[in-house]
Order: structure tokens, then C-alpha cells, then sequence
């Protein structure tokens, strides 16, 4: 597909904002045109890492806000139409999205297990850790995750090695996040709980 990107300087500003409106188009268009266009876009514009540019007066900083805010859908959406034809390409976009979540790399296993420093963890509650004892243990949970269909916790959970979270952890955990008149209400919710049994 040729655009007017292509006498623009790769990189440059006005050819960010291009490729921007040429990824749109390609998205919405790919029932009509295939997924190639898409592809073809990405490609280029991933490398620039345009959430660090658009919008101009104050970029959003984050790829999966800049993908959902151009293509109008999750980023997964991308993600998953991408994976079936470009692995390569979706590793990319889920180190851009992921930063320090572990390394994303092409091929077979776009999922590697280890920590930033390299290393693979040998215990913990870290998503590195997670990923490598759900490839050793629960495969089937692994390609989950690997697939973009849940989360490393959630899979930690599910094979059983996590614990899900309780209604007192859950709730001590939101207090912190509570406005001081949601602290007083729950403070008298509580009293009366406790006045009843």
C-alpha cells in the first residue's frame, strides 16, 4: 500500500503520525484487504515506538494505550491477529506493550522465563517464575498464557502452585484505595456485622 509516508523520513514525526492513520485504515480494512497491509505497517512503526510521540502535545508513553487509541479495540485484538501470521511481529509487540515482564522473543516460544537480569528464578511470586514452572508443570496453561487467553497468575492459580486471594486479603488491600468517608461507612458496616453475631 502505498501512502504519502513513503517520501516522509522513516522515524520522523510527520511520518509517525502517517503510519498512525495508515495502521487505523489497515485494521478497519483487513476484512477487505487481508491482513498483509496490517502487517506491512507494523512492522516499520513498531521499531519507532510511536506512543512515545503521538499525540504530539503529550504522547501517551504506553503501547497498548497508543494501540487501543488508534485501532479502537484492545490491544490483544492486534495481538492476536498478528500472532497467526507474523510470530516475529508479535513478540515485538508484546515487549513494547510488556516492558520488563519478562523477555518476549520470535519463534515457537514467544515467551521466555526469565528475569530482567537473565536469569531464571528459582522461586517466587514473579510472572518470570510463574512462566517457568508453568512450562515445567501445567504445558497445556502455559500455552495459555502464551496464547494472550489469561494471565501468568491466573494460570498459577488454576494449576494450583498460587493461591487465589481471599475476601480479607482482597478487602485489606482495597483500604488503602478507600476515601475516608468509604473508611467510615465500612467502619459502621463492620460494627454492626459484629454487633449481630
Amino acid at each position: 500500500m502505498r501512502t504519502a509516508t513513503n517520501d516522509l523520513p522513516e522515524g520522523s514525526p510527520e511520518w509517525i503520525e502517517g503510519m498512525s492513520v495508515r495502521l487505523q485504515y489497515t485494521f478497519d480494512k483487513v476484512e477487505n484487504f487481508g491482513i498483509e497491509p496490517l502487517i506491512e505497517c507494523l512492522r516499520p512503526l513498531v521499531k519507532t515506538e510511536p506512543w512515545n510521540h503521538i499525540p504530539k502535545d503529550k504522547p501517551c508513553k504506553r503501547a497498548d494505550v497508543y494501540f487501543q487509541g488508534v485501532t479502537g479495540k484492545p490491544w490483544k485484538v492486534l495481538l492476536a491477529m498478528v500472532q497467526e501470521y507474523d510470530s516475529a511481529l508479535a513478540a515485538d509487540i508484546m515487549a513494547c506493550v510488556n516492558p520488563g515482564k519478562g523477555n518476549y522473543q520470535s519463534g515457537s516460544d514467544n515467551i521466555t522465563t526469565r528475569t530482567e537480569e537473565g536469569e531464571s528464578p528459582k522461586r517466587g511470586t514473579s510472572r518470570a517464575y510463574n512462566l517457568n514452572r508453568l512450562k515445567r508443570e501445567a504445558p497445556e496453561l502455559f500455552e495459555e498464557v502464551k496464547a494472550g487467553n489469561m494471565t501468568a497468575n491466573a494460570a498459577a492459580i488454576k494449576a494450583g502452585f498460587r493461591k487465589k486471594p481471599g475476601p480479607h486479603e482482597i478487602a485489606v488491600k482495597q483500604l488503602s484505595k478507600m476515601e475516608r468517608l468509604e473508611l467510615i461507612d465500612l467502619q459502621a458496616r463492620i460494627t454492626a456485622l459484629l454487633q449481630e453475631s
